[in-house]
């Protein structure tokens, strides 16, 4: 289950999701470990945090950092 789902809206979510995806790819892994585990939104940015602890930005671009 991912936290703050209610945060975003659908297309949001979707994006998000879609940018991680794209993510794990990058990094060469499939691992649960990149499974996004919390979503939320600030300064109009996507905000995740991964099942690992790490968290990232996803802007609108699809870009990540």
């Amino acid at each position: 289950m991912i936290k703050g789902t209610e945060k975003l809206t659908p297309t949001e979510l979707e994006f998000a999701l879609k940018v991680n995806e794209d993510q794990k790819k990058a990094f060469g892994s499939e691992s649960n470990d990149y499974d996004v585990t919390e979503v939320w939104k600030k300064d109009n940015v996507i905000c995740v945090k991964l099942r690992n602890g790490d968290w990232y930005h996803y802007l609108n671009n699809g870009t990540w950092y």
